[in-house]
């Protein structure tokens, strides 16, 4: 049976640490780690490239995956189209993260 786990610090000399679901760390055989899955981020507004060169559009709420984490600000993706381009970081949102809980105190 395979478990899903995120990369903690990548190969050395063959051994690669991990963290699963549950938060687990330990290292693993790299040779046993299958198919990476990228991550996926979601759009938290639209954002028009302007037709730059290595830039690509968002609508707001796109879902697009990872490919080059971020650099000085600027995260490369790819859309459901597979088309590729950089994109401010900023505008990235994780959606498997919570939404915030807001509250409203009362007088007591």
């Amino acid at each position: 049976e395979s478990e899903e786990v995120e990369e903690v610090t990548a190969d050395v000399k063959g051994w690669t640490k991990v963290r699963n679901k549950k938060g687990d760390e330990g290292t693993v055989p790299t040779t046993i780690l299958g198919k990476m899955t990228m991550k996926k981020w979601k759009a938290s507004k639209a954002y028009d490239c302007n037709d730059a060169p290595g830039q690509i559009s968002l609508q707001e709420s796109e879902e697009v995956e990872e490919v080059t984490a971020d650099v000085k600000g600027w995260t490369t993706v790819r859309n459901k189209k597979g088309e590729e381009g950089t994109v401010p970081t900023k505008i990235l949102d994780d959606p498997g993260k919570m939404t915030k809980k807001k509250w409203k105190a009362s007088k007591a």
